[in-house]
């Protein structure tokens, strides 16, 4: 018995001190049944992992997830993590009621991150995917979210659905979403590959009805689907409305607000944006 009581105080000591097990498991971390981690990760404490019975999340070979991280699944909620995904400080994971989140190999993600799969919906980052810090990546209502290979999510930017309902959205290869950027998921967005938006742009997809005396806030929300091309730029602080369609090549100006589908290859800028410059005239 002095035996076993003096295995319990050398057990807490190493984990007062912080000292890593050989099989990785650090001070803190509470590995469940349904938990698959390779030996390979490398986990820092303080981690905190919530899963109610049916859950389950899986860890490949190579991930190192820091401080203060949390991961939540329940009601069927599945969260894949890949090989050598990089993951910082004071993240938030949760799929629940049947959603699935997905996070390819080589994938960097910041600190103080949200990422939420609600009621039947997908977030898949594909490979070398980016996320920096502070951002919201919300997806709800059967919706389904696809970062594709070496896309960026830059600091402090929101992709959010409603939980009850929402569009999908796509994020293409080599794309940028910058920093303080909003995108209503509302309706459907899909920026496809090498596009790039600049700061404080915002998206949006939804608008609510104005007929008659009703309350504006009471009325139906008619929803519309946003896109932006390959190769497309919009400004700083621009604005694109539902039904918007910034075509191949084309620039929105800073502080523009587009509200209509546009020719490949043209600047638009204004309130509303129209057409100001063709590119295709500068080429020799």
């Amino acid at each position: 018995m002095n035996t076993f009581f003096k295995i319990v105080a050398l057990l807490r000591s190493i984990f007062k001190l912080g000292i890593k097990f050989p099989n990785f498991i650090n001070r803190g971390v509470d590995l469940d049944k349904k938990v698959k981690i390779d030996r390979s990760c490398k986990i820092n404490y303080p981690v905190e992992k919530k899963f109610n019975k049916i859950g389950a999340v899986t860890l490949q070979a190579g991930s190192i997830l820091g401080a203060e991280n949390q991961i939540e699944t329940g009601r069927n909620g599945i969260i894949n993590i890949g090989k050598n995904v990089t993951i910082g400080k004071n993240n938030l994971f949760i799929a629940n009621d049947n959603s699935k989140i997905t996070i390819g190999a080589n994938t960097t993600i910041g600190d103080n991150n949200i990422i939420s799969a609600q009621s039947k919906s997908i977030i898949e980052f594909k490979n070398s995917v980016k996320i920096k810090n502070n951002c919201k990546i919300k997806a709800g209502g059967d919706s389904k979210y696809l970062l594709q290979d070496n896309s960026e999510v830059l600091e402090d930017s929101r992709i959010i659905s409603p939980t009850s309902g929402g569009g999908d959205f796509t994020l293409g290869n080599s794309s940028i979403v910058h920093m303080n950027n909003f995108l209503d998921l509302s309706g459907s967005i899909t920026i496809k590959d090498n596009a790039r938006t600049s700061r404080d742009v915002k998206i949006h997809t939804h608008i609510h009805g104005i007929k008659g005396k009703e309350l504006i806030w009471n009325q139906p929300i008619e929803t519309k689907s946003v896109s932006i091309g390959h190769g497309a730029w919009v400004g700083t602080g621009a604005q694109l409305l539902p039904g918007a369609e910034l075509n191949t090549g084309s620039i929105l100006g800073a502080g523009g607000i587009l509200t209509c589908q546009t020719k490949k290859y043209r600047v638009y800028g204004g309130i509303p944006a129209k057409q100001i410059k063709n590119r295709l005239e500068f080429v020799s």
